[in-house]
C-alpha cells in the first residue's frame, strides 16, 4: 500500500476541517454522527485523526464534509499556513473577479455557448481527410 505524505501529514484538509467544525460548534462526535447519517462510517477518533493529519481523507468523505460544514471544497483544500482562501469557504463571484480580468473578458464568466457552436478561436476544420482532432 502506498503511503501518502505531504509535509509530514496524510492530508492537507485537517486544519480547515477543524476550523470549520469549531466555527459551527460541532463536536468531533457530532460530526461523525452527521457523516454516518450520510452513509459514511467513521467514528470520533477518525475525525480526530483527519484533523491532525494522521488519516487520509477520501474524496467522497471530503464532499460530504463540505456539505455538512457548509464550506467550499477548494477552501477545505487550501493551505491554512499561507492564508489562502481566508474568506472561510466563500465562493468567488464574477463581480469580485471583474477587476482582475482584462476588460474584454469581464463578462465571459456568465456567458455560455451551446455545445454545437464552436468558439471563434477554434481551429478550422482541415481540408485533408488524414488529420483528425
Amino acid at each position: 500500500m502506498k503511503i501518502y505524505d505531504y509535509r509530514g501529514k496524510n492530508n492537507i484538509s485537517g486544519p480547515r476541517l477543524r476550523e470549520a467544525r469549531k466555527a459551527i460548534k460541532l463536536s468531533q462526535e457530532e460530526l461523525a454522527e452527521e457523516l454516518q447519517k450520510q452513509g459514511i462510517e467513521v467514528e470520533r477518533d477518525s475525525i480526530s485523526r483527519m484533523e491532525i493529519g494522521s488519516r487520509f481523507v477520501a474524496d467522497y468523505e471530503l464532499i460530504k464534509l463540505s456539505e455538512i460544514l457548509e464550506k467550499d471544497i477548494d477552501w477545505l483544500l487550501s493551505d491554512i499556513d499561507t492564508g489562502e482562501a481566508s474568506e472561510a469557504g466563500a465562493e468567488t463571484t464574477a463581480e469580485e473577479t471583474a477587476g482582475f480580468l482584462p476588460d474584454e473578458q469581464n463578462g465571459l464568466m456568465n456567458d455560455y455557448r451551446p455545445l454545437d457552436e464552436k468558439p471563434e478561436w477554434f481551429p478550422l476544420e482541415s481540408e485533408s481527410d488524414d488529420e483528425e482532432f
